[in-house]
């Protein structure tokens, strides 16, 4: 998503703020069952702020 939407990843924190989609790309699971890698969330830590955000976008999806 960063390599088509200038900025950082925490520009994009909330819902549907992703103005156009990434590059195609190609997923594959590494939890077995959970389906995070066919959901239109991205969650990641902040370590400077200690915290997290989490993007929700159709792009992501």
């Amino acid at each position: 998503m960063l390599a088509k939407n200038d900025g950082k990843a925490e520009d994009y924190i909330g819902l549907e703020t992703v103005p156009m989609p990434g590059l195609p790309s190609i997923m594959v699971p590494t939890t077995a069952g959970t389906g995070s890698e066919v959901t239109f969330t991205a969650v990641f830590t902040m370590r400077e702020k200690k915290a997290k955000g989490g993007i929700n976008s159709r792009y992501l999806l």
